[in-house]
């Protein structure tokens, strides 16, 4: 480490050693008696070099100690050999009359391998009719240290307040200078020079507002009474931007030789700023809860209405929101409603999420109730911690509900007498053709049958015969038809056997090939079974019509309380979203809503069709067919 010269104030013990020996033994060939106990157990450690070679002539039992080693291996030893840096000519120094002692640095390395920082008093003497050096060494390494955690502290401070953007500054009163540190320089824009002349505390108020300046000035002169203070600055910035700055100082008078005031500068700009955007949001906020059409209430965390908007007060039939401000959200609605603080507390105490009741009854103050729609929020406004309710009056919506379903239900009735009463007069027609347009037929046919027998004449039999046969083709005709609106085979033997004899009758004729998958099924009514006869009937009609299908899968199977019935072809399918075309499916999921049931479609151009029918197995009586 670089030597500096100096004068230096000897430590005490130091002065009282280097009295003794310059007065008694200046000129003595050796140190002995009384003397050299004091010199061997003085604390400091001390050592005796020769000027010429530097070379160790004596060191005391500290010395011994401090450098671990023995008086042997010392003697006759160069000093430069454990002392680093202690040449001849930095101990030169030391040997003229006129100079002071010399302070050094020196940094022996231990046998544990640590530095070890020494503080080396060094002064010209003789010894053994020798010039000497008498050196006093004092171990400074825990001094060091701890200037040097110092310095690390300070640059933590440092970052830390660089982080914070928060800087320090301190004001000599007596010499009215203003010292900043780097960090209060880069807040207030302020740039280190060179010239002594110039006063950051000039260059501050420069660049604030006169009136500004002058209340710093002032709380400056006031704080040499002692009294602390806080002011918010605009410090001016290039471009013409400005930042803003709180200050605080205060009066530090104990343990220093002169009073100075100390205080730190603090960056507030985007503070600032955010609370304005903050602000500006809120009543951002504000202004669009007093336009919704919904009632909106703004409670504290206890359940207190501290805000309500106009359509609250027209809800509550208040003369103005002021007048639901302050009231507990529990007085607003009726029982169990009253639990709602409770319940939105436990709620946003372990959850963000809205907290929504479908429905919930209001308590007016006339003592009416009305049915409402409640959805609460945990909202931070104005940096507190708010619960934001939205109310909707769903009493009218209710009702109009209610009216609604009461009218679908009349007129499922309706369409479900209807639809019986069609089924009903099938089966009369289909007996009526079957009892007697039939039987009428039969009967001229025979008629026609005995006239031919008694016909002479060629024409005339021809005659009878046409007749004849087109009467049977009549009486095949009304079979036909007689079979298609009431199928005997559905009363006599079930749904499979009548599904089976309609794919017969329709898919054979038209070339399609068919299979029919039925387990056993589970006994079903007798509406359920004329209802999915009907429906696989017009799902049939409409495949025929529209799919050019050549393969028709007909699965039936039933589960717990359903009937399952699937229709599936490959022909060219449809789209679904084309609804024009789609009445025959309309009128299949109509009857199967009417029963209870459901209809699933599934199609795609080229990839065939499938439906899918569920219907239950005991049907509403007023929902058959």
């Amino acid at each position: 480490m670089r030597s500096v010269q100096r004068n230096i104030t000897l430590p005490p013990r130091v002065q009282i050693l280097k009295a003794r020996l310059a007065s008694r033994h200046a000129f003595a060939p050796r140190i002995s008696g009384e003397d050299a106990v004091f010199f061997d157990y003085l604390p400091l450690a001390c050592a005796i070099v020769e000027q010429n070679n530097l070379k160790i002539l004596r060191f005391n039992k500290a010395a011994e100690k401090l450098f671990s080693v023995t008086i042997d291996r010392w003697l006759n030893k160069p000093i430069d050999r454990y002392l680093a840096g202690c040449d001849s000519k930095k101990l030169a120094t030391a040997a003229l009359p006129d100079r002071p002692s010399l302070h050094c640095q020196l940094r022996p390395t231990t046998k544990q391998g640590e530095s070890t920082f020494l503080s080396a008093h060094c002064s010209a003497y003789t010894y053994l009719n020798s010039a000497c050096y008498l050196l006093v060494i004092e171990d400074r390494t825990a001094w060091q240290k701890s200037k040097m955690e110092r310095r690390k502290s300070l640059r933590h401070l440092e970052l830390a307040q660089s982080v914070a953007q928060l800087g320090s500054w301190e004001f000599y009163p007596s010499t009215q200078r203003l010292l900043l540190s780097d960090n209060a320089r880069a807040i207030f824009d302020i740039f280190p020079t060179i010239d002594a002349k110039t006063n950051d505390l000039d260059v501050l108020i420069a660049k604030m507002s006169p009136p500004q300046g002058q209340e710093l000035s002032q709380a400056l002169h006031d704080a040499r009474n002692g009294e602390a203070f806080q002011l918010m600055s605009r410090v001016k910035l290039l471009l013409g931007l400005e930042r803003q700055v709180l200050i605080r100082g205060e009066l530090i008078t104990g343990g220093m030789e002169e009073s100075i005031i100390v205080g730190c500068c603090i960056d507030l700009t985007d503070q600032i700023r955010t609370q304005s955007l903050v602000f500006e949001r809120d009543q951002q906020y504000r202004q669009l809860v007093k336009l919704l059409p919904d009632a909106v209430l703004l409670c504290d965390p206890a359940g207190k209405i501290i805000a309500a908007n106009p359509a609250a007060a027209n809800l509550y039939h208040a003369e103005s929101s002021e007048t639901l401000v302050h009231r507990s959200l529990s007085e607003l609605f009726a029982p169990p409603g009253q639990h709602l603080v409770q319940e939105l507390t436990e709620h946003f105490d372990c959850d963000d999420s809205a907290f929504h009741t479908p429905l919930i009854r209001l308590q007016m103050p006339d003592g009416s109730q009305k049915d409402a729609e409640l959805v609460a929020k945990s909202i931070r406004l104005e940096s507190e911690h708010t619960i934001q309710i939205l109310v909707r009056d769903i009493s009218e919506q209710l009702r109009i509900g209610r009216e609604l379903q009461d009218t679908n239900k009349r007129l499922t009735q309706l369409m479900g007498h209807s639809l019986d009463q069609i089924e009903n007069e099938r089966k009369n027609i289909s007996e009526a053709l079957h009892d007697e347009i039939g039987q009428t037929l039969t009967a001229i046919n025979l008629g026609v049958g005995m006239l031919v027998k008694q016909l002479d004449g060629r024409e005339s039999q021809r005659q009878a015969e046409l007749m004849r046969s087109m009467s049977r083709d009549a009486i095949a005709k009304v079979r036909d038809l007689s079979l298609m609106l009431r199928p005997p085979q559905l009363d006599e033997l079930g749904l499979t056997a009548a599904i089976e004899w309609l794919a017969e009758r329709m898919l054979e004729p038209a070339g399609v090939l068919y299979v029919i998958l039925a387990g056993k099924l589970a006994p079903t009514s007798p509406q359920t079974e004329i209802i999915a006869f009907r429906m696989v009937q017009e799902c049939i009609t409409n495949k025929l019509r529209h799919s050019n299908a050549k393969h028709e899968n007909i699965s039936l199977q039933t589960s717990d309380a359903l009937l399952h019935i699937s229709v599936q072809d490959d022909g060219i399918g449809f789209n679904l979203r084309d609804q024009t075309s789609h009445l025959g499916l309309a009128y299949m999921k109509e009857r199967a809503m009417l029963a209870g049931g459901s209809v699933e479609v599934f199609a795609e151009y080229g990839h065939g069709s499938r439906i899918t029918m569920n219907l239950p197995k005991d049907t509403p009586g007023e929902a058959t067919s």
